[in-house]
């Protein structure tokens, strides 16, 4: 897939490269491919994310039957839709094989549809751990001075997990530093 194509060419391409703050990433991907083109990068902002929450709920409810013969729709077991932009009907197999059963639907009437709202108000915060490290790496200048802004400027909420979990231990973490072809466990 195009997708698993520009995932492999980024990786390689980074794999010879420090990437010190996240503002880099939209030019790493630019330079990842030079032939046939450079890869096009949209930035967004807060304000690009949309909650179309209200939106589904108006167009496609959850409880959805079937006009024909009242089957419940299951849209986690959902394998394929079939539908036209001139009509209000749709039809849904539950099998990607070729014959298998498909069951007819019809979208709700609806009078009025909502604009979608803006889903983030503010930045995102990250954890309080993860901002403290992060401040810690500026201090000691492990992060270089032209990038400690844009990590500083970060939110923090201690209401906020890491996803990664804690390690064994006492959630003591070891750190593996290779120096000069030599390893030093921390």
């Amino acid at each position: 897939m195009p997708v698993d194509s520009v995932d492999v060419t980024v990786e390689h391409f980074v794999k010879k490269r420090i990437v010190w703050a996240p503002s880099e990433w939209a030019t790493i991907i630019r330079s990842a491919r030079t032939d046939p083109e450079p890869y096009t990068v949209l930035t967004m902002s807060n304000s690009s994310f949309l909650n179309w929450g209200q939106v589904q709920k108006i167009v496609m409810p959850m409880n959805c039957r079937s006009h024909i013969d009242s089957h419940r729709l299951q849209w986690k077991n959902v394998r394929s839709i079939s539908m036209s932009k001139t009509s209000s009907e749709f039809e849904v197999r539950y099998s990607m094989v070729e014959n298998a059963v498909s069951h007819a639907f019809s979208f709700p009437q609806y009078s009025h549809i909502p604009e979608p709202k803006q889903l983030y108000r503010q930045l995102l915060p990250i954890s309080a751990p993860k901002f403290k490290d992060l401040q810690h790496l500026c201090a000691t200048n492990v992060i270089p001075g032209e990038f400690h802004q844009q990590f500083l400027a970060l939110r923090a909420d201690s209401r906020i997990l890491d996803c990664l979990p804690e390690t064994e231990g006492g959630g003591q973490c070891t750190l593996v530093l290779v120096l000069f072809d030599e390893v030093c466990v921390l």
